[in-house]
């Protein structure tokens, strides 16, 4: 069940550090972006193969505006058959995605970063990125996960929690800017 839900003891032991991170105060401010101003999505975490890969698929197909990179990605890689599997038992292919890592992404000035753990938002915040701008992706999960934990090495299960994780958060979180009237919506794409 530990490993099922959190990835394991360090995952669970990650998630506690940033609940306590988040009650002391310091990040609160990843929760609260200024949604008013959102005209993309854009999912990080470290290989941009798998997490924010799902997250892109997921918003995507939502018909979101949505891009993804990788904090330490090398650019062009494909995600392994086993995530592209997983997350086509889903209803997301990731099959055609391509791995882009910080220095080639080209930023835009209406892009919410949202990154699936504290230690990426603070990185964002180091290399010059908005704090307003960068937001924890699990405070929209159900449940709430402010910690997703990366499902590298991790068996199958695993990986469905975190993508199942991921695409509540990113569904609720487009409810929430339907409902602003934010973030461009493209026709949904077809499976």
């Amino acid at each position: 069940m530990l490993m099922r839900n959190f990835g394991g003891f360090k995952g669970l032991l990650r998630l506690l550090l940033t609940q306590a991170d988040y009650v002391l105060g310091p990040a609160v401010k990843f929760t609260r972006p200024d949604l008013s101003k959102v005209d993309r999505l854009v999912f990080v975490c470290l290989a941009n193969l798998k997490r924010s890969a799902f997250a892109q698929a997921v918003g995507v197909q939502a018909g979101l505006n949505a891009a993804s990179f990788g904090l330490q990605a090398q650019t062009g890689r494909s995600p392994s058959a086993r995530s592209v599997d997983i997350a086509g038992e889903l209803g997301c292919p990731i099959g055609s995605h391509q791995a882009t890592n910080l220095p080639d992404f080209e930023p835009a000035a209406g892009d919410l970063y949202l990154v699936m753990e504290s230690r990426h938002a603070y990185h964002l915040v180091r290399q010059g990125f908005p704090p307003e701008r960068v937001a924890l992706l699990g405070h929209w999960a159900r449940p709430q996960r402010l910690h997703i934990q990366d499902p590298y090495r991790m068996d199958d299960d695993y990986m469905r929690s975190c993508f199942a994780l991921i695409r509540s958060a990113v569904l609720n979180l487009g409810r929430e800017l339907r409902q602003l009237g934010r973030v461009p919506y493209r026709a949904p794409a077809t499976p």
